[in-house]
């Protein structure tokens, strides 16, 4: 459309012609893919219609470990282990979350036998100490040499647990391979005559080699260390025939009231 209008300008006459264009909306682009044509929409048929929609799946839950990891700190557990992982850190070892079990064990010494005596759940339970008895090593073969059920008291320790039982800086109960098995005999007879046992127990340790002593003592049969050296004997017998690396002796921290044997050289990690 034209609009002509008149108007004077410096004496001159001047006609000034304006050109409006007008263009339409709503056209179509072909570069987008977009039409203007009408939307075609699908109508169901009435069996659709008589058939109820499906209810949307429920989200699954999330497994609890995963809540408990997404709340943690970067780099953390979120549980009582990251502070062990800083207590083995603060002497130069380096642990992380997944080493940690609550559940490891064998079929004979269930999770509860092996875990810490700390107030965290968690503990390092290394797998040879766990293995099956059909390996030949390990706490399971031990006691199936044995021949009996046989009472942990102690195996794993957290460091604060083994500094406060007096156990070496570098004892194998901080890494999950060893056990310390009770001798029930030598708690019978210390229960029984404590006075008789502690001045036999002294006469004991200043008789030179003390396995064989004890060995002595057990085929005796009537003095009150007999029955107890006899326990310990057989069970130093059934660790060395499921492979321990190391069976502490009868001078050490243990004495006669349990056998400590681990399995440090025994290849095998956490999980």
């Amino acid at each position: 459309m034209h609009l002509s209008a008149p108007g004077a300008r410096r004496g001159f006459w001047a006609v000034f012609t304006i050109t409006v264009g007008l263009t339409s909306c709503g056209g179509g682009d072909s570069a987008s893919g977009e039409t203007d044509a009408p939307v075609k929409t699908h109508r169901p048929a009435a069996a659709d219609e008589a058939r109820p929609s499906a209810a949307p799946a429920p989200a699954p839950p999330r497994p609890v470990e995963a809540v408990k990891t997404a709340a943690a700190a970067p780099g953390g557990c979120g549980d009582c282990r990251d502070e062990l992982i800083s207590a083995y850190q603060a002497s130069g070892r380096t642990f992380h979350c997944e080493d940690f079990t609550r559940s490891r064990g064998n079929e004979f010494f269930a999770y509860e036998q092996l875990k810490g005596q700390g107030s965290c759940e968690w503990s390092l339970i290394r797998d040879p100490l766990i293995v099956g008895s059909e390996r030949g090593y390990g706490l399971g073969a031990l006691r199936r040499a044995y021949g009996a059920e046989r009472r942990v008291n102690s195996a794993y320790r957290d460091p604060a647990r083994n500094r406060d039982a007096g156990g070496a800086p570098r004892s194998r109960h901080l890494f999950g391979d060893a056990a310390d098995l009770r001798n029930e005999a030598a708690f019978a007879a210390k229960t029984a005559a404590p006075e008789a046992w502690a001045r036999e127990w002294a006469l004991f340790l200043s008789s030179g080699d003390l396995e064989d002593r004890c060995l002595e003592l057990a085929e005796k049969g009537d003095h009150v260390l007999s029955k107890a050296c006899a326990e310990w004997l057989r069970m130093k017998e059934a660790a060395e025939k499921a492979g321990a690396d190391y069976i502490e002796p009868l001078n050490l921290p243990c004495k006669l009231d349990c056998l400590h044997a681990d399995w440090r050289a025994r290849p095998g990690g956490y999980r």
